[in-house]
């Protein structure tokens, strides 16, 4: 993901989800994570962590 300043946000942390299993094995939620921007320190909260998804854009989500 690109930053507004042009930086590249890099994942912080990785939240952890229930551990709910369809039959084929796998997670029923998708994980989340907060990521920061190494140029500007701006971070996001809560951005999907698993491939093919959006990005969230929740309102005052990001601080310094």
């Amino acid at each position: 993901m690109i930053c507004e300043c042009g930086g590249i946000f890099f994942v912080e942390k990785v939240h952890e989800v229930d551990d709910s299993l369809d039959r084929k094995g796998n997670t029923l939620s998708n994980r989340l994570c907060d990521v920061k921007c190494i140029k500007c320190g701006s971070y996001r909260y809560y951005q999907p962590y698993d491939l093919g998804k959006q990005i969230n854009l929740v309102p005052k989500s990001t601080e310094k």
